[in-house]
């Protein structure tokens, strides 16, 4: 590969995940007009390569893209979403509720201020399609529906494959905050917007700790969206110090 040329990550309602190499592409503004950026939506020709990478020929976007240029927690945003999306999805079947997850959560990020409800709601979409949601209700031990204690807590364990009945629990077993486990099961069937905006931030905290603590089991490697957010949170601290 050249120094012009980039390696290009496409995702499609029909042919899945397919990995090209757009030669050129850091120069040509003819094939490429308003570059490659990360989250963007169109229409690609690709055209079959020697290896395992396909020739991207062409890409011509079909939705204004923008906002992300614009605006550092949007880019923030739609990077984690593509990254984790990348990471997590192989091969070249995929089912289309994932292709239509991904493209309706971009919508939302571009479209309004971006809310982590967007993430968190796509990490439970994404995991659950691809099969590696824990159980949220039954215990994944013997499969008997598990009841909200508030006064103790949800007994869970994420390798074993989620919540826990008080017989299978074991009283070293780890407590989930009971709202937590509610929020995140709402989010989950999409039955309630809204419902994590408008919770207690150490809830909010717990749901993303949940999805983050499963999505990083999948993980082939650190995600960089994520050190992204770290460091513009490194960012907003300091200028706080240095005004106040």
């Amino acid at each position: 590969m050249r120094e012009s040329d980039l390696v290009v990550v496409l995702l499609s309602a029909d042919r899945g995940r397919v990995e090209t190499i757009a030669r050129g592409a850091r120069k040509s503004r003819r094939r490429f007009p308003g570059g490659l950026p990360v989250g963007a939506r169109g229409e690609a020709e690709v055209r079959p390569g020697r290896g395992a990478l396909g020739n991207l020929e062409r890409f011509e976007f079909t939705r204004d893209n923008s906002a992300i240029g614009k605006d550092l927690k949007r880019f923030g945003f739609v990077s984690y979403l593509c990254e984790i999306t990348d990471q997590l999805v192989s091969g070249h079947g995929i089912e289309e509720a994932i292709y239509d997850a991904l493209d309706d959560a971009l919508d939302e990020v571009l479209g309004q201020d971006p809310d982590p409800e967007t993430l968190r709601s796509y990490e439970l979409k994404l995991l659950d399609h691809l099969g590696l949601l824990p159980s949220l209700s039954s215990c994944c031990a013997c499969g008997v529906e598990v009841e909200v204690a508030p006064a103790q807590g949800v007994a869970y364990d994420i390798p074993r494959g989620g919540v826990l009945c008080p017989e299978h629990a074991g009283r070293a077993a780890t407590r989930l905050d009971p709202s937590v486990l509610v929020v995140t099961r709402a989010l989950r069937t999409a039955s309630a917007p809204g419902v994590l905006s408008n919770a207690p931030l150490t809830v909010r905290r717990g749901v993303r700790d949940l999805c983050l603590q499963v999505v990083r089991q999948h993980l082939v490697r650190p995600l960089k969206s994520a050190e992204f957010f770290a460091q513009i949170a490194r960012d907003r601290r300091s200028v706080a110090v240095g005004c106040g």
